[in-house]
Formats: C-alpha cells, sequence, structure tokens
C-alpha cells in the first residue's frame, strides 16, 4: 500500500536525517566525539514509516525541536571539515565512493531541507489553494 505524503513525515525525515549525518560527521572528528542521537532518532526509519506515524502534533514537533537541537550541537562540535565521512552501503551511492568529506554532509543537510521545505510548500498549495505570489502579496499587505 503506497503511503501519502504529509508534512509530519516531511518533518521527521528532515529532523532523522539531520540527526544521522551529523552524528556521522561528529563521529569523523580526530577526537571522535561521540553523540548520542535522542531518543527515537537511534535509527534512520524509512520515509515509509515516517509518514504513517499517527502520534499527535505536539509530540512530533518535540521530536523534531529534540533532533534540531542534537544536530545544531553536534555541527558546533565540528573542528574538521575535511574528515572522511564513511559511506553508507546504498544502491544510489556509486561503489567506487568510500567516504565523502564533512563539508559535504553539512551542504547534503542544507540541501535536504530546502527540498523537503519545497515538498511541505506544495502540500500547503493544496491545502489552501494559495501560491507564493499570493502569500507574499497578502504579506505585503499585512506590513
Amino acid at each position: 500500500m503506497a503511503l501519502s505524503l504529509n508534512l509530519s513525515g516531511l518533518a521527521l525525515h528532515t529532523a532523522s536525517v539531520a540527526v544521522h549525518w551529523s552524528t556521522c560527521t561528529a563521529a569523523a572528528q580526530p577526537e571522535k566525539q561521540n553523540p548520542q542521537p535522542p531518543h527515537g532518532f537511534e535509527r534512520n526509519p524509512s520515509l515509509d514509516e515516517l509518514v504513517s506515524d499517527r502520534r499527535p502534533l505536539a509530540e512530533l514537533l518535540e521530536d523534531f525541536d529534540r533532533a534540531v537541537s542534537c544536530t545544531e550541537s553536534t555541527v558546533r562540535g565540528l573542528v574538521d571539515l575535511s574528515a572522511p565521512v564513511p559511506v553508507p552501503d546504498s544502491p544510489w551511492v556509486p561503489e567506487e565512493v568510500r567516504a565523502w568529506e564533512v563539508r559535504w554532509c553539512l551542504a547534503h543537510l542544507r540541501t535536504e531541507n530546502a527540498r523537503h521545505a519545497g515538498h511541505a510548500d506544495l502540500l500547503r498549495e493544496t491545502l489552501d489553494g494559495k501560491d507564493s505570489l499570493e502569500l507574499n502579496d497578502l504579506a505585503d499587505a499585512a506590513e
């Protein structure tokens, strides 16, 4: 059964990816930081699992905020942006690639957030029917 994309699934996916990659970058540092992901983010669940999460919104947002806090704290502790981060064994990673630099992982987090913010905006538009130009006009009128 295919699940429909939803805002809570996108938020949890973005949070999960941020915790995962920030933890990997910290583990690659010369002094081998060992940050522990917050409870609920010990593994990197599939998007299908996250989209099907039916917990109350307040609980989902609490998890999202904990993931953001963990990621921010971890990234602030990074000292070597050129340190190699082992890549996952995945079909979308070329076989010859063994590691990415920490800076690549941080850039990936930035693009991942931007990509999913765009997905969230498409979902919002299907709900309220307003495109970005209309929302900008409304915001300008409110000032």
